[in-house]
């Protein structure tokens, strides 16, 4: 008979352990009969106390399971003559020693109640455990609180009161050797057995305690103790407890257990077997060819096979919303498993091994990449791990076949098709081609308003951020179009291609057109929108064709230029237009024309960029806070500052300074600030010319209207500076930069010092 409170589990549930031998992946269902075999070949009066080992999630659990589900089997049929009871506690959360007895009676008097065992002494127990836990209600009631004789008040006393009632519950929570002779005699060809689990989820500090207790329940006659722990937990507990159980605790737990059985770990064909079963019940929509090539790395462990398929499991709806082909299932696969088995490890080496163009490994030598994913994966497996260990390569081998799967993946998909377990898109490659064939029968507004509204629903998005989904969706669906038909060269199938992609085109013009439908017009400043639009359309490679691809190239060119012109950060789109140009990027994809293309567009963001340092110059020392600013946009601000080929040694760039710098002339309040930024600007300039940098230095002549203006400025009130020594010298390094004198002629009181100092 098995304990009412404890019905046989279907083995249903994302992490619920199996009870039926039809579930039974891992041969553990004979692991159970061995365990039954040696309760019962055990002397009717003996006690006895098997340890069951394994790891965190290797089946305990479920070899439990097992136990009662055949010893339910042998009272139906009373093959044997024995009757079974099983009755089980947790040890997870019992306090100290007295609260695993208490979790102990009580699991027994659960049994007890239910009038199913016959006998005096087994009515005895019960009235006599009863007995025993009102005691602890008494003494838990009595000693509660007690009146402090100083206040008069009723008040708790902590540690004294704690240790007090832990010597009543010891001398309560007890049976006399009476008793459980009598209960022997009672329990003929009747086998107790008592399960004791989760002993080492407890706290560590607890799990001593809690053996000890158990020590003394263990000699019961005529029950049998199955303890299912992991043994290195609990030995580790052990040890740190005292010195005196032994290096790992094993002396202890030889006083204590009789047999230890640890489970053994799946064969690779049994762990197979586990992950398809696993697989087959949470994840059916997944591909079955994808989890056939990637079964093989499936864990042995039956919890965390559990927890990878749950996980896949939770993409079904929204894996619906994707066409067959849309998700990269092989690598979505594996890169969960890793995410479960190895966080640390895929967290280091994820930006470095994944994603179009990324690097096998960091490094510039094989040593330096070699050291690099050691280090990585040591995260995971420890320092100790020999790099031939099995677990070591196995998991180095994961990376590899994970690395081999996404290295023509684009980073940002590979984030996308991860992140959909914790955010559905907005809209689907699948949903984004319906919609396209459905507007393209009559262009209605109304159908984009539907797509973003259902797409905000899905998503639990605002309609600003579904509508950059689409437009996102629509520039990549269209560039990759147009490289494909750069290809074909069956005439029929490329009209209509390029038809279809005369529909997305007319998209892209509701966003940055004429007549823009409002939703999406009112994201279209996005400056990464932007920065995808203009890359993807002038990297485009040109083919030499008819009228209709004309036509849409110059329907391109006008949307980049729209682009550049509605862009909300035109100062960083600059600055990522010349970057391209200059420093080369992805700019070799460029034809020449399109090349001027870019230019152009960097020349309608000129006035912005010029405009933008002239904002250095107004900050209280903006230039020399700018030289000591490393971020990526610093560095592209001083580039404007400095570099000859920036538009702001460009007439219009100069005439605007030259301009501003007269407007401030009278301004008592701001010539301080401008003062020490012109002069600072000056050195720098100096500076930078001097290093000759790539080919952006200046010919000084070219610069004989902005020099004078900007020294100027520089010397307002140089007559109340405190450090006039510095200022003569900065003077010095302009002169030996090449500077004109007479370009920089000193005020009175400088020329005075550089009088001293030449006689």
């Amino acid at each position: 008979m098995t304990a009412p409170a404890n019905p046989r589990r279907s083995g249903k549930g994302h992490d619920a352990a199996i009870s039926l031998q039809q579930d039974d992946d891992l041969q553990r269902w004979s692991i159970a009969r061995s365990v039954l075999r040696s309760i019962e070949s055990a002397p009717d009066n003996w006690s006895t106390r098997i340890g069951l080992y394994g790891k965190w999630g290797s089946g305990k659990t479920s070899v439990l399971n097992f136990i009662e589900e055949q010893a339910r089997i042998r009272n139906e049929s009373k093959s044997d003559g024995i009757t079974w009871v099983v009755v089980r506690f947790s040890a997870w959360d019992a306090e100290g020693r007295d609260g695993v007895i208490q979790r102990f009676y009580q699991a027994l008097l659960e049994q007890l109640e239910k009038g199913a065992w016959a006998g005096k002494s087994f009515k005895d127990l019960g009235r006599g455990i009863a007995r025993l836990l009102g005691n602890v209600a008494e003494i838990g009631k009595s000693v509660a609180q007690v009146m402090d004789p100083i206040t008069g008040t009723m008040v708790s006393k902590g540690t004294q009161i704690a240790e007090q009632t832990g010597q009543l519950l010891s001398s309560k929570l007890a049976f006399n050797r009476k008793e459980l002779e009598a209960l022997c005699a009672d329990l003929q060809r009747t086998r107790i057995v008592v399960f004791i689990d989760d002993l080492d989820r407890a706290d560590p500090t607890a799990i001593p305690k809690a053996m000890l207790a158990l020590r003394e329940l263990l000699d019961w006659p005529s029950f049998a103790f199955v303890l299912a722990f992991d043994l290195d937990v609990v030995s580790k507990a052990l040890s740190l407890y005292s010195a005196a159980y032994g290096e790992n605790g094993q002396r202890f737990l030889e006083k204590i257990i009789d047999i230890s059985i640890t489970l053994p770990e799946p064969t690779p064909e049994q762990a197979k077997r586990l992950a398809w079963r696993a697989f087959r019940e949470c994840c059916p929509f997944i591909p079955e060819a994808a989890f056939t090539r990637m079964a093989q790395w499936f864990p042995a462990n039956p919890r965390l096979v559990k927890a990878i398929t749950r996980d896949l499991g939770q993409l079904k709806t929204v894996a619906r919303r994707h066409g067959d082909d849309e998700l990269a299932w092989d690598a979505i696969i594996l890169q969960t498993i890793i995410r479960h088995e190895a966080p640390k490890t895929l967290e280091r080496l994820e930006p470095s091994l994944l994603g179009l163009g990324g690097r096998s490994l960091r490094g510039e030598t094989d040593e330096e990449r070699e050291a690099f994913e050691r280090e990585a994966i040591q995260l995971t497996l420890g320092a100790t791990v020999p790099d031939l260990a099995p677990a070591f390569v196995r998991l180095k081998n994961q990376f590899s076949a994970l690395h081999d799967l996404r290295k023509f993946t684009n980073p940002a998909r590979a984030r996308y098709e991860m992140g959909l377990l914790a955010q559905e898109p907005g809209i689907t490659l699948q949903e984004h081609r319906r919609f396209l064939n459905e507007w393209a029968a009559d262009f209605d507004d109304q159908r984009i308003d539907l797509l973003l509204e259902e797409g905000g629903e899905a998503a639990q998005a605002e309609v600003p951020e579904v509508a950059l989904n689409l437009i996102w969706l629509t520039i990549d669906s269209y560039c990759q179009g147009m490289r494909e038909l750069a290809s074909q060269i069956d005439q029929r199938v490329y009209d209509q291609q390029l038809q279809y992609l005369g529909v997305q085109l007319k998209l892209l013009e509701h966003v940055w057109g004429e007549t823009p439908h409002p939703a999406l017009h009112d994201v279209s400043g996005h400056y990464g929108l932007c920065c995808s639009l203009i890359d993807g359309l002038l990297s485009l490679r040109e083919r030499d064709e008819g009228q209709p691809r004309q036509a849409q190239y110059q329907r391109e060119i006008a949307l980049v230029t729209a682009a550049a012109t509605t862009c909300s950060d035109r100062v960083r789109l600059y600055d990522w237009a010349m970057e391209k140009l200059l420093a080369g990027g992805i700019a070799y994809l460029y034809d020449s024309h399109k090349r001027t293309r870019l230019e152009g567009v960097a020349n309608l963001l000129k006035d912005d960029a010029v405009s933008d340092l002239l904002t250095v110059f107004e900050a209280p020392m903006g230039v020399e806070r700018l030289f000591k600013d490393p971020s990526p946009a610093a560095i592209q601000r001083q580039w404007r500052l400095f570099n000859a080929r920036s538009p702001f040694y460009q007439e219009a760039g100069q005439a605007k300074l030259i301009a501003w710098l007269e407007s401030t002339a009278n301004d008592r309040q701001a010539e301080g600030v401008v003062a020490g930024n012109m002069l600072d600007y000056l050195v720098g300039l100096a500076v930078h010319n001097h290093t000759g940098a790539e080919g952006g230095g200046h010919d000084v002549q070219r610069l004989q209207a902005l020099i004078p203006v900007a020294w100027d400025a520089a010397m307002k009130r140089s007559e109340y500076h405190c450090f006039p020594k510095q200022l003569l010298d900065k003077w010095d390094s302009l002169v030996n930069a090449g500077i004109d004198k007479s370009w920089i002629p000193l005020p009175p009181n400088l020329a005075e010092l550089d009088r001293q100092r030449s006689n």
